[in-house]
């Protein structure tokens, strides 16, 4: 049985230029694996400050994800 692959990139866009941040990869059956916002707002950027935003992945498809 053949299961599907699945590779989102998450990027951050900003002043117009897009970079990747991380990538997510995972298999499953059933795949519908979707992310509770579509876009994370980090506010204003300080140099050599940090921010961390929280978001939910959800598995709505048939069976289980890993």
């Amino acid at each position: 049985m053949f299961i599907n692959v699945f590779i989102a990139q998450v990027q951050l866009e900003c002043a117009g230029l897009k970079q990747t941040l991380f990538v997510i990869t995972g298999s499953c059956q059933g795949l519908e694996i979707t992310l509770d916002v579509d876009s994370v707002p980090f506010g204003a950027v300080v140099q050599y400050s940090s921010s961390t935003r929280q978001f939910i992945m959800n598995n709505i498809g048939d069976i289980g994800a890993k």
